[in-house]
């Protein structure tokens, strides 16, 4: 499958902020938060443009999916606007989906491919987008991540988002040193107060592999695809489309009980995925919850099927997160439990800087 990717940024460009899913952004109560945000994309050195009904709250944001729809209609099609940057996830960003599936929206994406990046039920919109032929950012979100109410985004996290800059021909995908607990609370209080830190003490785990894997990104979150799966999505990709694929998935912020994830976990056996693709990885756990449990479901499904398996990857509602590119080579080493993408992950601009 061709997947067209968008150019890399740099200094002076527009966000638009889109709010698919939560309207949280526009609520009050997250008034401190969208000054942190406008902050600190200025020091990234990136313009900031809300689109349309981005800032109407949660009631009309979740009564209104054709207007979250809208809203990524205006994104596509404004010139200025380099990346699509999701405020937050939710629940129901599967709404918005029967207002774009014509032909009209698929000419705008093909024809102005920008950055489109968001986590957790922004899965809906990638595999969506992907499915139009665009290369999407699985990653960090502007209020969990860049509006984070302590004094900066967090470091790794913030190494990760200078890639947004870069053109690189292949990036080395460490595991963090630490990793932070979830802050529970975004409130004006928590203003300055810095996220509770945590060594690492697994680094990223490598199974039933031996020598060099390597496949193109697809996945989500675990509680979004299985939800996708079974509701038939006309997006979720047919089996063909998983084919030696490497397969990565996440566990969300309502840490699933074990026999939950489980039956996400068959959901996706039963349709065929483990037995096609090349490999899984598997972000860590929010909190480290389930950890061993989860870990232990995992090993015993892909057994079956010999599948390399990667546990334990910065990505998804753990923080701190990487950046993954739906599409991009990823290759894993299990010799020397080394991971890196291979190629660039965005195309080249002419004439660019590179934002520091």
């Amino acid at each position: 499958m061709g997947l067209i990717r968008p150019e890399h940024l740099k200094k002076g460009d527009e966000v638009s902020v889109v709010s698919l899913s939560s309207g949280i952004l526009g609520e009050k109560s997250s008034s401190h938060q969208k000054r942190l945000l406008e902050s600190r994309l200025r020091e990234m050195g990136l313009g900031i443009h809300y689109t349309k009904n981005s800032l109407k709250g949660l009631d009309y944001i979740r009564q209104h999916p054709e207007k979250r729809a809208e809203d990524l209609i205006e994104a596509f099609s404004r010139k200025e606007t380099k990346i699509i940057w999701s405020a937050i996830g939710g629940n129901d960003t599967y709404r918005i989906i029967p207002f774009l599936e014509n032909s009209s929206f698929k000419t705008l994406v093909k024809n102005n491919p920008k950055i489109f990046m968001g986590f957790s039920d922004t899965t809906i919109d990638h595999l969506f987008l992907y499915k139009l032929g665009l290369v999407t950012y699985y990653g960090p979100a502007l209020l969990p991540d860049v509006a984070d109410p302590g004094n900066e985004i967090v470091p790794y996290t913030k190494q990760w988002l200078s890639e947004l800059f870069c053109s690189t021909r292949s990036k080395t995908i460490d595991s963090s040193k630490n990793w932070y607990r979830n802050r529970g609370d975004f409130g004006e209080d928590q203003l300055g107060i810095p996220l509770v830190e945590e060594a690492e003490t697994h680094n990223y785990e490598f199974f039933n592999g031996d020598g060099i894997i390597q496949g193109r990104l697809l996945g989500g979150c675990l509680e979004s695809l299985a939800e996708s799966l079974n509701r038939k999505d006309s997006f979720f990709p047919n089996l063909d489309e998983w084919k030696e694929k490497v397969l990565f998935i996440e566990t969300s912020e309502e840490r699933p009980s074990v026999g939950t994830f489980e039956r996400m976990v068959s959901d996706l056996d039963n349709f065929g995925i483990f037995g096609v693709v090349n490999a899984v990885i598997v972000g860590k756990p929010q909190d480290e919850v389930g950890y061993s449990k989860y870990k232990k479901v995992l090993l015993r499904v892909t057994s079956k099927y010999s599948l390399p398996l990667v546990y334990n990857m910065n990505f998804g509602h753990a923080s701190p997160r990487i950046i993954l590119p739906y599409g991009q080579n990823i290759v894993l080493d299990f010799k020397k439990r080394k991971s890196n993408f291979d190629g660039e992950m965005f195309a080249r601009r002419h004439n660019s800087g590179i934002a520091k």
